[in-house]
């Protein structure tokens, strides 16, 4: 089995040749019991299906009609986390270039797209220890508890958010910035 350093990217653990997963990337048993595989029934017709949202109505002068799509937005957004989007105006030329760039992007390697950073996925890291994330296409049940694990916080180095559940976690995730405007709105 080849040696891995102990802060390997998932990428270039994939070529390295080892034959069992690092400790740090699997998930305390208490998080797997719950977790179900969102893409079994994909083909079944009556299983789960990632909602589709035309975005036709938002144009319409109807405010009923406004508020119909915008909700099944809000729905697909803190059910699913994921929609397919249609009539959303976007032009086939500019979704092309995106793909391109895309592909041009991941073609790179590790040490180059490391440099990229994201404003919309931050959090504090410790280059002494390890730290993983990575988009995952499941979730844990609405009410199950997050909160960081015991061995990763000390009174040295204290949890940064409080306890709770995933669906106040997607709630505060997705909706935060627009309920935090609209409270401006309101204050004015």
């Amino acid at each position: 089995m080849a040696a891995v350093a102990k802060s390997a990217r998932v990428e270039s653990l994939a070529g390295s040749g080892l034959l069992a997963i690092p400790s740090e990337y699997i998930r305390p048993e208490s998080e797997r019991l719950n977790i179900v595989d969102i893409f079994k029934d994909e083909k079944n017709e009556e299983g789960p299906q990632i909602p589709v949202v035309d975005f036709r109505g938002l144009e319409s002068e109807d405010k009923s009609e406004r508020a119909r799509v915008s909700e099944e937005v809000k729905r697909a957004a803190m059910e699913w986390g994921v929609m397919q989007v249609m009539n959303h105006g976007i032009d086939a030329g500019v979704i092309e270039e995106l793909k391109v760039a895309g592909e041009s992007f991941f073609a790179q390697p590790i040490e180059e797209k490391e440099r990229y950073r994201s404003g919309l996925h931050r959090g504090l890291v410790n280059k002494e220890k390890v730290r993983i994330s990575w988009a995952v296409f499941c979730e844990p049940p609405k009410d199950q508890l997050l909160q960081p694990l015991t061995e990763l916080v000390s009174e040295a180095e204290p949890a940064t958010f409080s306890p709770r559940t995933f669906a106040q976690h997607i709630e505060q995730k997705l909706f935060r910035k627009n309920q935090e405007a609209a409270a401006a709105k309101e204050a004015k």
